[in-house]
C-alpha cells in the first residue's frame, strides 16, 4: 500500500482521515503526480539504454568493417598465391566461417565427402559436415590457434564415404597491419601420403 509522503500539510493529512471527495481528490492528484515522476524517470532510463545500445552498435559494426577490410587483403594474398598448391588450403574468420579455400581442398576434401564446394564459403564447420563430432573437434582446434596466437600441429580426421580419413593439419593465426588475430588458415596432408613419402 502506498504511504503519503510527510511533506503533506497537517491539515490536509487531516482532512483525509475524515474522508470524503477530498481526501480522494488529493491522494488522486498524489498518485497522479507519483506516475508522471515514475514515467518520466523510466523514459529517461530507456533512451539512455537506447542510446548505449546505438553506440555498442556503431563501434560493432566500426570493428567489423575493420577485420573485413584486413580479412580482404589478407584472403586476396592467399588466393593469388596459394590457390594451385596441391594440398588443401583453407582460411576462415574468427567466428569459424570459411572465408577462401584452394582447388585442392575441393578435390581432396570437400568432394570426396559429398559436400558440394560452392556451399561450403560462409559457412562454419558444423553447418557443412555431416559428422557434428569431427566438425566440433575442428572449431576446437581453430580456437586454440586463436587463443594461444602460434602454428598447431594436429592430426584432424575426415569421413570419406564409409572411412574415417586421418589428416595431419597445420594451422596458424592471420594476423592484420597491427598484428591482431582476425582469422585462422590451415594446410593439411593425408596419413598415408606421408607414410608413403616415408616408405
Amino acid at each position: 500500500m502506498m504511504s503519503l509522503p510527510t511533506k503533506f500539510p497537517k491539515q490536509i493529512l487531516d482532512y483525509i482521515a475524515k474522508g470524503g471527495i477530498g481526501a480522494l481528490a488529493v491522494v488522486a492528484l498524489w498518485a497522479w503526480q507519483s506516475w508522471k515522476v515514475e514515467n518520466r524517470l523510466d523514459y529517461q532510463y530507456q533512451l539512455e539504454r537506447a542510446e548505449n545500445r546505438e553506440a555498442a552498435y556503431l563501434e560493432t559494426i566500426e570493428n567489423q568493417a575493420r577485420e573485413i577490410t584486413a580479412l580482404q587483403k589478407g584472403f586476396y594474398f592467399l588466393s593469388a598465391s596459394r590457390r594451385e598448391s596441391p594440398l588443401p588450403e583453407w582460411a576462415k574468420v574468427l567466428t569459424g566461417h570459411y572465408q577462401w579455400k584452394n582447388d585442392a581442398f575441393d578435390k581432396w576434401v570437400a568432394m570426396p565427402a559429398g559436400v558440394n564446394p560452392d556451399s561450403i564459403l560462409f559457412r562454419t564447420d558444423l553447418e557443412i559436415w555431416e559428422d557434428k563430432d569431427l566438425a566440433e573437434s575442428y572449431r576446437q582446434n581453430d580456437l586454440k590457434v586463436i587463443q594461444q596466437n602460434r602454428v598447431i600441429h594436429s592430426v584432424e580426421y575426415a569421413r570419406i564415404g564409409g572411412e574415417i580419413i586421418a589428416w595431419h593439419s597445420w594451422k596458424y593465426p592471420i594476423r592484420d597491419a597491427t598484428n591482431q588475430v582476425i582469422g585462422v588458415g590451415g594446410v593439411a596432408v593425408r596419413e598415408d601420403a606421408i607414410n608413403e613419402i616415408k616408405n
